[in-house]
C-alpha cells in the first residue's frame, strides 16, 4: 500500500498496470489479483483516502454537472428548492398553488403510510397501492 501510495504521488496519472508490476517486485500475492482487483484494493483505496477520487471518466476526463458528456449532451444542473431556477417538470405542476398542494398533500400521505410499514409486508401492501397515488396526483395537477 506505501508504495502504491509514494507512486501515485510521484505520478498521478500512473496507470494500474504500471502499479501493478511495480508492487508485485515487493510483494508476489499481488500478481495473483487482476488489475480491477488490484484496482479496487489499493490505488483506489489510496485516492479516496486522499480525497483524490474519481477524476476522469473511461472516454475521457469528468465534467461538471450542467456542461457537455461524453455524448455531447447537457447533463442538468440540480436545483435547488429556494425557487430560483425551478425546472419545467415543477415549472408545469406548480401552475395551480391549490393543485401544487394537492399533490403535496398527496404524496406526503404516501411518505406517513410508507413509513409506517413496520414490515416488508407492510411496505409492499403499501407499494401495491401506488397506482392509485399517481392517479390520485394526477387528478389533483389538472384541477
Amino acid at each position: 500500500m506505501k508504495y502504491v501510495e509514494e507512486q501515485l504521488a510521484k505520478n498521478p496519472g500512473i496507470s494500474n498496470q504500471e502499479l501493478q508490476e511495480g508492487a508485485k517486485k515487493l510483494d508476489r500475492s499481488v500478481g495473483q489479483l487482476s488489475i480491477r482487483q488490484f484496482h479496487a484494493k489499493y490505488p483506489l483505496q489510496v485516492k479516496r483516502r486522499s480525497g483524490g477520487g474519481r477524476k476522469a471518466t473511461r472516454k475521457g476526463k469528468a465534467t461538471p454537472k450542467g456542461k457537455a458528456t461524453r455524448k455531447g449532451k447537457a447533463t442538468p444542473k440540480r436545483r435547488t428548492s429556494s425557487g430560483r431556477g425551478r425546472t419545467r417538470r415543477s415549472a408545469a405542476v406548480s401552475t395551480s398553488g391549490g393543485a401544487n398542494e394537492n399533490v403535496r398533500r398527496i404524496m406526503l400521505q404516501f411518505a406517513r403510510e410508507l413509513s409506517g410499514a413496520d414490515s416488508q409486508v407492510a411496505t409492499i401492501e403499501v407499494l401495491s397501492k401506488l397506482d392509485r397515488y399517481v392517479a390520485d396526483i394526477v387528478k389533483a395537477a389538472q384541477r
